[in-house]
């Protein structure tokens, strides 16, 4: 067999087993979807204190190429699709396979993409656009101005929901670490959640409201801390203290 031969049909065998594993996890997952999103929403707007508005809707399409990307959220469609191939189903010890280094559980993925869901909606009644938009950005300083505070407030549904990382010490990187060079940064989604997280904890949904309008400066992205530091302010002028929920501190 020539070589160019065994290439094709090594490929064709990563293919078909690919495919053949895409239909035992989109199974699994898409029932547990089905059966579970509702729940989790309704625990997202009792133990967050919000109220979503109406569902987004779920597919499952899957590419072995890409493999940073687990989730994504269209907010023009109102669209969450789910990579198969990378997430487990709690407690379903039928799916096994997993297509990644980064392998995340599905209600992790559902609770961070919900956050999405959740502040799209919201930008969409109050302001009358889809929330975030990236179509229209051309300068990279701007996705990432955009992109801390999306994934930051998708981290904060995430990492309350799941009990993680809510007392983790705040790093503030400098803007260099923070540009995207392939596939997802870790680093911008954990510096995003540490600038809303004092925010959300205080003011909850005019917290959100009020970052969706006010995503960092240009020159504030040397300065994330100060960044953080001007809303708190800005918020205390226009809504004054409030306490912080012991929920989201000191979760059980």
């Amino acid at each position: 067999m020539k070589l160019s031969q065994r290439i094709i049909l090594t490929f064709s065998l990563v293919a078909g087993f690919a495919s053949t594993m895409q239909l035992i996890t989109h199974n699994s997952i898409s029932n547990y979807v089905k059966s579970d999103l509702t729940k989790i929403m309704r625990k997202q707007e009792e133990k967050l204190g919000i109220i979503h508005e109406g569902m987004p809707d779920v597919g499952y399409y899957s590419s072995i190429f890409d493999k940073d990307v687990v989730g994504t959220y269209n907010s023009k469609r109102d669209f969450v699709n789910i990579d198969v191939l990378k997430v487990n189903v709690s407690g379903n010890n039928d799916v096994k396979y997993v297509y990644s280094d980064n392998r995340q559980n599905i209600d992790e993925l559902l609770n961070h993409e919900l956050g999405h869901f959740y502040v799209d909606k919201l930008s969409e009644r109050i302001y009358g656009r889809d929330w975030p938009k990236y179509s229209n950005l051309e300068e990279l300083d701007d996705v990432i101005r955009l992109k801390l505070i999306s994934e930051g407030i998708a981290e904060y549904f995430e990492n309350v929901m799941m009990n993680e990382n809510l007392n983790a010490i705040p790093y503030w990187p400098k803007k260099e670490y923070l540009f995207i060079k392939e596939g997802n940064n870790p680093l911008l989604y954990k510096t995003g959640f540490h600038i809303v997280n004092p925010i959300i904890n205080i003011y909850r949904t005019k917290g959100i409201e009020y970052l969706i309008l006010n995503i960092p400066k240009r020159e504030e992205l040397d300065d994330l801390h100060g960044y953080q530091e001007r809303i708190l302010s800005e918020l205390h002028v226009l809504y004054g203290p409030k306490p912080i929920p012991k929920l989201a501190l000191n979760p059980k």
